[in-house]
């Protein structure tokens, strides 16, 4: 009896099964689910790095008092300090909101000798909104050492009640909080990009490779006109 022929099916190897040197498998949706792994770890990445960037502002060390009035508080360290007007806050457990600042007079003196301590306008306008309160700055002044001080707002008629409000002194390190948010956004954008790089790269490779185990369809078909056709 003459030995039993075999015919591999077109495509494969002598085990059947694997490709024919120069020809791929087409690859699995893994890439798909990496996208979505990146993409979701981005998002979820952006909003602590956000909320970082907001703190930097909430945790800023600020003083309040309700104008028109006056207030004694401390100032820990030499510097400069900026007043802002609270026009939406909360302070001792009473909310503020829609007051004005227009036409108040507002200084500032030291408590030990009583010298007053010049203000000047802000070099830029800063304003922030958080939680529950919102402001904008009025005025600024450098102290050359720390010390007590005493905050005076009043309206120049003082016999006409003007509206109470609240100002806030303090410092917000604005450079630290736009590196932070610049942070956050590049974080974020950054791995929104490469999610939709792996699964534009993925598409693509899937379209293009041939099936797994098998010929490509031209040469399946007899049109293949290259060597290994023939």
């Amino acid at each position: 009896m003459g030995r039993p022929s075999f015919t591999r099916p077109p495509g494969t190897d002598r085990f059947g099964d694997a490709p024919r040197f120069g020809e791929t498998r087409r690859p699995g949706r893994m890439g798909y689910f990496l996208a979505a792994a990146i993409l979701v770890m981005s998002v979820g990445a952006f909003v602590p790095l956000l909320l970082r960037a907001i703190r930097t502002i909430a945790d800023a060390d600020m003083h309040r008092m309700v104008a028109p009035g006056s207030a004694e508080f401390t100032l820990s360290e030499a510097g400069s300090y900026t007043i802002f007007h609270e026009y939406r806050s909360v302070h001792e457990g009473r909310t503020y909101s829609g007051g004005e600042a227009v036409g108040l007079s507002i200084t500032l003196a030291r408590v030990d000798d009583g010298s007053e301590i010049p203000l000047e306008p802000s070099d830029t306008k800063t304003s922030y909104s958080y939680g529950s309160r919102s402001g904008a700055s009025l005025t600024a002044f450098d102290l050359d050492r720390p010390g007590p001080v005493v905050l005076t707002a009043k309206y120049p008629d003082a016999t006409i009640p003007g509206v109470e409000t609240v100002l806030a002194v303090g410092r917000i390190d604005i450079p630290l909080f736009v590196v932070r948010l610049l942070v956050a956004i590049g974080v974020s954008l950054g791995g929104v990009l490469l999610a939709v790089g792996v699964f534009v790269v993925t598409l693509i490779r899937r379209n293009r490779t041939y099936p797994a185990g098998g010929a490509p369809a031209r040469r399946r078909a007899g049109l293949d006109t290259g060597p290994a056709g023939r």
